[in-house]
């Protein structure tokens, strides 16, 4: 898999953390403070800081180190508790300070903004996850594999491996021979 991949997943990451900010701040404004939805200040840092602090956040949570190694409950996962914290982190340094009509608001507020970023975060992600598992099955790409052991034994668990209908994500690129035997 090509380094485009992760730059394909980062830009994912990025447009779905500008969308969740700006669909989150629309309906907090229309629905939470039952005021008018105007553009301003707030919104354009928004949209401009908040979707690259979710990408630190990502890459300092290892989701970019190695997009192979990623299978489905583990972006689930990662997702799930990134968008948690990052939620958390969000709430109490730029809404904590709103004003708000009672104290149910900054709940429905946190609730909201936690349920549209990780809605909007994990659909594509886990199109990603899942494309990248399908290509390890089709055996499109896989791990490099080192054989440890050059017997007829060794040969026989390579052929049974090669002839899985599924891949595994082994990709052979050679034996080592133990003890002088061929």
């Amino acid at each position: 898999m090509k380094s485009y991949s992760k730059s394909f997943l980062v830009l994912c990451d990025y447009l779905s953390a500008l969308v969740a900010w700006a669909i989150f701040y629309y309906l907090r404004k229309i629905y939470i403070e039952n005021t008018e939805f105007q553009v301003d200040n707030s919104f354009y840092l928004g949209i401009a800081f908040l979707p690259l602090a979710w990408l630190l956040f990502y890459a300092l949570q290892g989701t970019y180190l190695d997009i192979k190694r990623l299978y489905r409950l583990k972006i689930f996962n990662l997702t799930f508790i990134s968008t948690l914290f990052g939620t958390l982190i969000i709430f109490f340094t730029l809404l904590l300070n709103d004003t708000v009509s009672n104290y149910k608001s900054f709940y429905t507020s946190f609730a909201l903004l936690f349920i549209v970023h990780f809605t909007l975060a994990f659909i594509p992600r886990i199109i990603f996850v899942s494309f990248t598992v399908k290509k390890i099955h089709q055996k499109s790409i896989g791990f490099k594999t080192l054989l440890i052991g050059g017997s007829e034994k060794a040969v026989e668990i390579y052929n049974e491996i090669m002839a899985l209908p599924k891949g595994e994500g082994h990709n052979f690129v050679g034996f080592v021979n133990l003890n002088g035997i061929d």
